[in-house]
């Protein structure tokens, strides 16, 4: 069996569960599609490798990997796998637009997570970008024990650290929200929740999140919290339990619809959980932290619970179809030859 020395660069073992689950579900997709090509991959530091491969994550803009210093001068095959735009302010920097465009031209293969993604590239002259979802998607549940409730919401809120990232409202408003939309499910409906601990960083805790909304709930009952020491695949298979979810969070979301539970999302920052929404031809089912209301967010998730079939239908074509381009992509990169 040949071997292939891959290098996977991404913004992963930095605490949070989403990140990690991007370079968990993009390490097996790449070894299942090697050991059909009678492959084995070493997964290695870039300048070992004789392929590069920039991760998925809201990585490129904004400097936030250094990448232009770390692969300027790298000799071998580098390619994009569902790389995404961050902007500062909605724009980004000359010097930042400046080496991603030398990156982007360098590289043989150019895959970003969505449409507003390949958008940014095009305005730049960069034409050859294929839309291939996010990595998350290629994510194959564990099986995990089944989790109590008739009617189970699984809850994912962001509590921003002192970094000075900026999203669209502030963590107090945030968790003031999603109280309101977690009290009306468990009054209406009878929801036992969940609340989902994914990150604990120098950027976040989401167990801080998860404090101030239940500080605010005046009703709290029949309510669980999935720890942030629990394994990164069994955390995302327990949210593939879920009825209906509540996250400020991108890839709760991303996994919740991968996982057929249509829900509304919730667009925090960057624009980047409208991207993946629009993807999915799901960009009418987006509501901005900013400009959150709670009654134009029930009749949004009525209608979810409504249409619920004809949603899960329709978002598991698109997903398929994007999982299919990830392997056909993946099939590309390691042929490619140094």
């Amino acid at each position: 069996m040949h071997r292939k020395k891959v290098a996977l660069i991404g913004w992963y073992g930095k605490g949070a569960h989403g990140d990690d689950i991007m370079e968990i579900a993009t390490k097996r997709l790449f070894e299942r599609v090697a050991e059909d090509k009678d492959l084995l991959i070493d997964w290695v530091d870039e300048k070992e490798a004789d392929l590069v491969v920039v991760g998925g994550g809201t990585i490129l803009g904004f400097d936030t990997m250094g990448l232009y210093g770390r692969l300027k001068d790298i000799s071998v095959p580098l390619v994009f796998f569902g790389s995404g735009v961050r902007k500062k302010d909605g724009k980004v920097g000359f010097m930042d637009r400046r080496h991603i465009k030398y990156l982007f031209r360098k590289a043989a293969l150019k895959g970003v997570r969505g449409e507003l993604s390949r958008g940014f590239f095009q305005d730049m002259g960069i034409k050859d970008v294929e839309v291939l979802g996010d990595p998350a998607l290629s994510f194959i549940p564990r099986d995990v024990n089944s989790l109590p409730g008739d009617f189970k919401v699984g809850v994912s809120i962001r509590c921003m650290g002192k970094t000075g990232e900026k999203q669209y409202a502030d963590n107090e408003t945030n968790a003031d929200n999603i109280a309101l939309i977690c009290e009306w499910l468990a009054r209406e409906y009878g929801a036992r929740l969940f609340f989902f601990d994914l990150a604990r960083n120098i950027h976040d805790s989401d167990r801080e999140g998860i404090d101030m909304v239940m500080g605010r709930m005046r009703r709290l009952k029949d309510h669980t919290v999935i720890p942030f020491e629990t394994d990164t695949p069994e955390i995302f298979s327990l949210l593939g339990q879920m009825d209906y979810i509540v996250s400020q969070r991108l890839h709760p979301t991303i996994l919740g619809w991968a996982q057929g539970v249509p829900h509304a999302a919730m667009e925090y920052q960057f624009g980047k959980t409208e991207d993946f929404m629009r993807t999915i031809g799901m960009g009418d089912l987006v509501v901005r932290t900013d400009k959150f209301d709670l009654e134009e967010y029930k009749k949004m998730a009525r209608m979810i619970f409504n249409e619920r079939k004809k949603l899960e239908e329709d978002s598991a074509r698109r997903i398929e179809e994007l999982r299919a381009k990830q392997v056909l992509f993946a099939e590309k990169c390691l042929s490619l030859k140094v």
